[in-house]
């Protein structure tokens, strides 16, 4: 019983592409063959059964103080070497870095034990208090609007070009020709090691690339670099969303150092490179310490002070310090009648066990973006949201509050901004009233690494100045790492555009109606779902095939920018 306890106390950690999380993550993920998509229900079901019979034991062991803590601590070292003896000194790190995390859920969390399994892993809906949320969301004016006059000054320009980047994941201790394969769940560093395989196996496709790895690891330096150079040098953009996720998945030993410095050097990057660029930024789900980790309390502000002095030292008001330090949102007008809002939505990321203590910082956050929103549409201004955690990936709770915050201001909102999956593709919102009415798109961009089989990428949006803001097009960007990364890297790296969205999806405007008619051509037309899947995968040669199966949950899941997966599709 004592072993069977702590299968879900290993569960509940950041151990992210780790064993338990991801069989429990395939509920969020497209299943690629007959297979698992039979098998995915039943994994889901059988995680929240064991949860529930699990739970109230861990709790109670955890509770018994001192006592049973070398005795917790031992358990999951145990199961986190997993039959890996090369696992030993990062099993011993990741126990240091998260036991404090776990005791605190269990020992603060108002929720009982079905309600927390029931909200962690998505079993079915909790009504708890901590949950509960007074919208007051005023109704919509009926009054006539003022014809858009744009009034942006000194510019003869018709359009606006932005340039996403996002999931970026530089790793400072990347190694070429180091292990790529290896037994934790970040490799290419000298200190990735193997029980099945060594460098000296001579096993090339096992090791590191010059310019990155298809293989779990971050991103080297002077891949960014490269990147950099070659937008510095070849691409018009006027400013930049960069969309979060900055540091390796390296959080068993990332510490709040490290993560400062990781930061900053790469704010010295963007400056470096682009000084007379605006960037507008947010914090992604790996940059804090625990990783996944935002509270109301102490535990950001360290990161939330770093962030308010170098934000506002590249691009966003020196006005929005307050907001930032409180929470790292802020909002900040782009042009006339153009607002940005930037959003902090790892507070509601299920990985973020704080939110199962407390929840006044994600409600605080909510209310301020209704005001804003509000004074948006009181001034008829058009509205940007950027955030990292595509808006799916929130627990469903607070995933229901911002869908309906969406479709209540939809018709200001012009833009939705995200990244976090790693892999190119949106997310539909529907009328609640009416699921048929598509209302909003939630677009989430590619990141620039390859964690894991990707190729890098970064994306140019192309926005309407002349009428209301609306975005005209997107054009995609990648970089193919197995060219760039033959005769042992001596290739000099290709930034090659991958597709246009108006021209390579057959999309005459990218309103809702459109994409909710790309989505119907999808289903029917083989071709066209070919190429949006090899797009989906950043043109990688090495993505999986995806049957009949794997295509009908591929789009559905399309459909679903809420957490609960509300648009029926069976």
């Amino acid at each position: 019983m004592l072993k069977l306890s702590f299968l879900l106390l290993l569960s509940l950690t950041s151990f992210i592409e780790g064993t338990i999380f991801d069989l429990i993550a395939k509920d969020k993920r497209i299943c690629t063959n007959e297979v698992e998509c039979l098998l995915k229900n039943n994994t889901k079901s059988n995680y929240c059964d064991m949860c529930k019979f699990i739970l109230p034991t861990i709790r109670f062991m955890i509770r018994q103080n001192q006592s049973e803590q070398s005795e917790i601590q031992k358990i999951v070292f145990n199961l986190c070497i997993n039959s890996k003896e090369s696992n030993k000194q990062m099993c011993s790190e990741y126990i240091d870095t998260y036991w404090n995390s776990w005791k605190e859920i269990s020992l603060k969390s108002p929720l009982n034990d079905s309600e927390l399994c029931d909200s962690f892993i998505g079993c079915q809906k909790v009504d708890h208090p901590i949950f509960k949320m007074n919208l007051n969301l005023p109704n919509k004016l009926n009054k006539k609007r003022n014809r858009f006059i744009n009034k942006i000054l000194n510019s003869s320009k018709s359009s606006i070009r932005i340039l996403q980047l996002t999931d970026i994941h530089i790793d400072y201790e990347y190694t070429p020709f180091s292990l790529a394969d290896c037994d934790q769940p970040l490799c290419c560093r000298n200190t990735s090691t193997s029980t099945r395989y060594n460098i000296s196996n001579g096993i090339k496709e096992k090791l590191a690339g010059y310019w990155g790895s298809y293989k779990p690891c971050g991103l080297p330096p002077w891949t960014i670099e490269n990147l950099f150079d070659h937008l510095e040098n070849n691409e018009k953009f006027d400013f930049i969303f960069w969309t979060g996720d900055i540091v390796p998945h390296s959080f068993w030993i990332n510490s709040q150092i490290t993560t400062q410095q990781t930061l900053n050097k790469l704010i010295n990057l963007f400056r470096k490179f682009f000084p007379n660029k605006k960037i507008y930024s947010v914090i992604g789900n790996h940059d804090s310490n625990p990783q996944n980790q935002f509270s109301n309390g102490d535990l950001n502000n360290w990161l939330y002070k770093q962030l308010s002095e170098e934000w506002t030292q590249i691009g966003v008001p020196k006005s929005q310090i307050e907001n930032i330090k409180k929470g790292a949102y802020y909002t900040s007008l782009l042009y006339p009648g153009l607002r940005l809002i930037s959003i902090n939505n790892n507070l509601c990321y299920p990985w973020n066990f704080q939110i199962y203590i407390n929840t006044d910082s994600l409600k605080d956050q909510f209310k301020w973006l209704i005001e804003t929103l509000q004074k948006s549409e009181d001034n008829e201004e058009k509205v940007f949201i950027i955030g990292h955690v595509n808006p799916q990936g929130c627990i469903e709770p607070f995933s229901d509050i911002y869908y309906k915050i969406i479709n209540r201001y939809n018709n200001l909102i012009k833009g939705q901004f995200f990244g976090h999956k790693h892999f190119d593709s949106f997310e539909m919102f529907y009328d609640l009233k009416d699921l048929k009415k598509p209302t909003s798109i939630a677009y989430i961009t590619g990141s620039v690494s390859t964690y894991s089989n990707q190729n890098p990428s970064y994306r140019i949006f192309t926005i309407d100045q002349e009428e209301s803001f609306k975005i005209l097009d997107y054009d995609t960007y990648y970089m193919n790492l197995s060219d760039a990364n033959r005769d042992d890297g001596n290739n000099y790296p290709k930034w090659i555009k991958e597709y246009s969205a108006k021209e390579d999806l057959n999309l005459n405007d990218l309103t809702p109606l459109d994409y909710q008619d790309l989505i119907m051509r999808l289903e029917n037309d083989e071709k066209l779902f070919e190429k949006f899947f090899k797009f989906y995968y950043k043109s990688n040669d090495q993505r999986p095939r995806c049957d009949s199966k794997c295509k009908k949950s591929f789009i559905c899941k399309l459909k679903q920018a809420k957490a609960d997966n509300h648009i029926p599709c069976y």
